[in-house]
């Protein structure tokens, strides 16, 4: 989902870097300008930069927006990193991760906005695939207790050609995907 989320964000002519957790993943997804273990068969953007998570320590001192895209698992690890880098105070925190936070299962902006305060961050939802946002468009939504950093996430998205609504609902919409996994499984499940 990262990796489809760096793509649409260059085709709206954002200035955009991926961060990959391994030096030998961003060597390898930099060579072949593909990401074949999470997006197979997409050819990524030239103008896509992509770099290691963590070095040098001032990689976000420019960024406006910081999307995050790691499993829930993950998050609380994800935010120590983040805490050692320079993240400006204007960057807007954008969550795409899906499922809740352990040990607590908090959803995912609720941990941001511990770290980054409520007006500053995101989330990004919807019953898309990544192969789907980069192929033939999706419907996404942005929630945000900020109005202006939703629309501005939700505006990034239609500039790439994805339909993205905007909430004020981070919760609400992280939640709603949570729960269609669970459906998707059940169903998944009794037709075995």
């Amino acid at each position: 989902f990262g990796t489809a989320v760096a793509v649409l964000l260059v085709r709206a002519g954002m200035r955009t870097t991926l961060l990959c957790r391994t030096e030998a993943q961003a060597e390898e997804l930099a060579r072949t300008h593909r990401n074949d273990r999470y997006l197979p068969n997409v050819e990524l953007p030239r103008e896509l930069r992509i770099r290691t998570f963590g070095a040098p320590q001032d990689q976000l001192a420019r960024a406006d927006l910081i999307f995050v895209a790691v499993p829930s698992k993950t998050l609380p690890d994800a935010l120590d990193r983040l805490a050692q880098l320079e993240v400006p105070p204007r960057a807007g925190i954008v969550s795409l991760t899906k499922g809740l936070v352990p040990p607590d299962g908090l959803s995912a902006t609720v941990a941001l906005e511990a770290a980054f305060g409520s007006d500053r961050v995101a989330c990004v939802g919807g019953p898309s695939h990544a192969r789907e946002m980069v192929e033939t468009g999706a419907g996404l939504v942005c929630a945000s207790r900020s109005e202006a950093l939703a629309h501005a996430v939700a505006d990034a998205f239609q500039r790439a050609g994805v339909v993205c609504e905007v909430s004020d609902d981070p919760v609400g919409v992280e939640l709603a995907g949570v729960v269609k996994n669970v459906a998707a499984v059940a169903v998944g499940a009794t037709q075995a």
